[in-house]
């Protein structure tokens, strides 16, 4: 099910009113081989190809995700020959008869390594809660982006860091080798090729950007699934989807609307292939409000698409919104965090009219850390980060349904 949250007049305060819309082209380049890290106040961050990797490891410290770059090719199966004893007997046999492990659309989190996760079961792994290690229990099949197989085995994630074999099916080129998490600060993921065996740090820091246009793996029918070019959302981004207006490049009304934080939430549907004149027809009936990390609401409309010939998105921006002013809100009167950076302890400071807070911090990755519900009035709380690695947090504030965010560095 979706979560879904509802941003009201009250809780919303217009701080900017309509700056003027923009029109603008992401290029994606012919076959859409790059990938598109986009911010919504300043435009495209940084392209990159989308061709020259495999395997994406989670940076988060609290998490075991590791992503395939399935839009591009890349394919994973989980050996059912054996268990990881039977490194040495692995062959594709029975390859053509398995369902292929897919990346989730609707979160980062969800990588296809991660498939079948549950409790102490990371899908690829299971985690001991004693040494925060997890070790791994299985053997994977996987095909790279260069149409090559090899078998792979994620041996643990341990002390930061990935450590991973992998070879060609008849044992040939084994590799082994490991990916240290503490060496790349604030991102979402750092990226691995098996063609080339090298580590590829290719995406700017997770708080530069808000949405990416790129080419995924879509479930464009019931167990039917395809490469797409689309929209996805970063950790935190929210977004609201409105159909049927007459005129979408003049609609504000975002007030209205569900936000939802799904990375798919704009997704690849704003497009559909028209078999008759072998071009695409865009939904211009549609519009998304987009509400990005520091809180600016913005109306994307999708205004045009070339296809693969040269991967053009066109698309038209305006900003409706400021961010939050949490000070003018009817419950919420003060929020600070304070010292922020921190390496021991910050005080969360907090003075509300509401009878009822709920009060989370979240790690880039959207992993909840802690939780707590507290009651109204002025009060300091505080917490302490000693245990908590270096990086980017995010602190959430919950009243009578609307939430307000801030991050929190910590060193």
């Amino acid at each position: 099910m979706k979560t879904q949250y509802y941003l009201t007049a009250f809780a919303v305060m217009l701080t900017t009113v309509v700056i003027g819309q923009e029109s603008e082209t992401i290029t994606l380049g012919p076959g859409t081989i790059n990938q598109s890290f986009y911010s919504l106040e300043n435009g495209e961050i940084h392209s990159v190809d989308n061709m020259n990797w495999d395997l994406a490891f989670t940076l988060s410290q609290f998490s075991a995700t590791i992503r395939i770059n399935d839009g591009m090719g890349v394919s994973l199966y989980k050996y059912d020959g054996g268990d990881i004893d039977s490194w040495d007997d692995v062959d594709t046999l029975g390859v053509s008869s398995q369902t292929s492990l897919r990346n989730s659309e609707e979160s980062w989190s969800d990588g296809a390594f991660n498939v079948n996760s549950a409790d102490m079961d990371m899908g690829w792994g299971n985690y001991d809660p004693v040494t925060h290690f997890v070790t791994g229990d299985s053997i994977y099949l996987i095909q790279t982006t260069s149409g090559d197989w090899r078998k792979i085995v994620i041996s643990n994630l341990s002390a930061g860091a990935f450590n991973f074999q992998y070879a060609d099916i008849d044992g040939s080129n084994e590799i082994s080798t490991s990916i240290n998490q503490g060496d790349f600060e604030e991102k979402n993921f750092i990226y691995y090729s098996l063609t080339t065996d090298t580590v590829i740090d290719r995406e700017p820091l997770s708080n530069e950007w808000d949405i990416t246009f790129t080419k995924y793996s879509s479930e464009v029918g019931p167990g039917m699934f395809y490469g797409v070019v689309g929209v996805l959302s970063n950790y935190f981004v929210q977004v609201a989807e409105v159909n049927d207006l007459s005129t979408p490049l003049t609609y504000d009304d975002f007030e209205s609307n569900v936000f939802e934080y799904e990375m798919n939430a704009i997704g690849s549907d704003w497009k559909t292939f028209n078999m008759a004149t072998f071009t695409y027809d865009i939904e211009d009936s549609r519009c998304y409000f987009v509400k990005d990390l520091e809180g600016g609401i913005y109306r994307l409309v999708f205004t045009g698409y070339s296809g693969s010939s040269t991967g053009e998105i066109e698309i038209n921006k305006q900003l409706i919104s400021g961010n939050y002013v949490e000070e003018s809100l009817s419950d919420f009167m003060t929020f600070q965090i304070y010292p922020n950076p921190s390496s021991d302890v910050t005080s969360i400071i907090l003075d509300t009219q509401a009878s009822k807070v709920l009060l989370s911090i979240y790690d880039m990755s959207g992993k909840e850390i802690m939780s707590r519900t507290l009651s109204g009035g002025f009060q300091v709380n505080n917490i302490s980060v000693a245990d908590l690695e270096s990086g980017i947090y995010v602190v959430t504030v919950k009243i009578n349904g609307n939430i307000t965010k801030k991050k929190l560095i910590i060193q």
